[in-house]
């Protein structure tokens, strides 16, 4: 018997069809090969790095370090958690120190870290999964004139300034000079405070919309969502010259709106909260009495602006000066006496000095 092979009669569709199934087929084949790549490469014989593995700034600098993953035959780009590490005197493992802030370390394959002015060396410690690597970082102290500026710094204030311009907090002009000595305006002071409330909280959410509460601060102002923020957090409560309806923002800021501004944000609730129970047991926060700073020109209790003043200085934020003052008799010594000067306008380089302090200090 005789048997005959045929071929089907096959449509342009079934065609298509078997084209598209063998196609997927592939894809199927080549996506669980990548998988079981990847799965090798994540296995023991993998190694977990941080590129590079050793580091050198100055104080005010910053640095971006990389994590990844090392096999055989690639290197592939790792999601950390990251954290810093420094020895202390006394050997005690200090973890993200105060002065050190990093930035886009949660769950990233890259990592920013900003020295404060502590010069010394810390780990940068990488963690993924079961897995941990380190880093070397040497923060050196400055003795160079070199600065982000072409205009002359005063030396008190250069690594505060050099902090912030880093941190993109404070910012020269446009012809590239900082200007040390030109006042602040109350508009500036509270655009810097509110930079630095959301690079430490950035959960924050903004103000939506126009708030519309100062007549003289309009949305095409450069501090509107500043002030607006700062408006709905009590910023400014209890500072004079406000008329309710007008915040002047283009006036210079005297030191006592300065102190005034950073104790309502922040250094109140500090205070009440912690410092104040922990130091003087029972007593009620409102009923310290502060004399004992001594400031010459700071004596008033009831003073809007004591308590303020008060607070910046007990977290050493804002302190004052020490004038000598001479007896005019041979027979006795000259003799100290501290001012504030709540009535002065503001300058540039102390404002750098003062939230670098801020934001070191409290740990933002």
């Amino acid at each position: 018997m005789k048997f005959t092979l045929r071929s089907a009669p096959w449509s342009s569709v079934g065609i298509a069809f078997l084209f598209l199934f063998a196609v997927g087929i592939g894809l199927s084949f080549q996506y669980f090969g990548l998988a079981s790549t990847l799965s090798v490469d994540e296995s023991e014989e993998s190694v977990y790095l941080i590129d590079p593995d050793r580091a050198e700034i100055n104080i005010a600098e910053s640095y971006t370090f990389s994590s990844y993953t090392e096999t055989t035959t690639q290197s592939i780009p790792t999601d950390s958690e990251w954290h810093v590490e420094r020895t202390s005197e006394n050997g005690e493992i200090e973890t993200n120190p105060t002065d050190i802030y990093l930035e886009g370390c949660l769950d990233s394959v890259d990592c920013t870290v900003h020295a404060g002015t502590i010069p010394g060396t810390v780990t940068v410690v990488a963690e993924h999964k079961d897995k941990t690597a380190t880093a070397t970082l040497t923060i050196n102290e400055d003795v160079s004139e070199e600065t982000p500026f072409m205009d002359t710094l005063p030396d008190w204030a250069t690594n505060s300034i050099k902090l912030l311009s880093d941190r993109g907090i404070m910012k020269g002009y446009a012809d590239g000079t900082f200007g040390a000595g030109d006042p602040v305006t109350r508009g500036q002071f509270t655009l810097l405070m509110h930079r630095i409330m959301k690079m430490a909280y950035p959960e924050i959410p903004d103000i939506m919309g126009d708030c519309g509460v100062y007549g003289d601060v309009l949305p095409d102002h450069y501090a509107y969502d500043a002030i607006c923020f700062g408006y709905y957090g009590d910023w400014f409560k209890n500072m004079a010259g406000m008329d309710g309806e007008n915040f002047k923002p283009d006036e210079a800021l005297l030191r006592k709106d300065a102190a005034l501004i950073l104790a309502n944000t922040l250094l109140a609730n500090l205070w009440n909260n912690y410092y104040a129970p922990l130091l003087y047991g029972n007593i009620n926060p409102a009923t310290i009495d502060f004399l004992i700073l001594a400031y010459q020109d700071v004596l008033d209790q009831q003073n809007a602006y004591f308590r303020p003043i008060a607070i910046v200085t007990y977290f050493g934020i804002m302190t004052g000066t020490e004038v000598t003052i001479e007896r005019g008799d041979p027979y006795y010594d000259s003799y100290e006496r501290l001012y504030f000067y709540p009535g002065n306008s503001i300058n540039r380089a102390e404002t750098a000095m003062i939230f670098a302090r801020f934001i070191l200090d409290l740990d933002l």
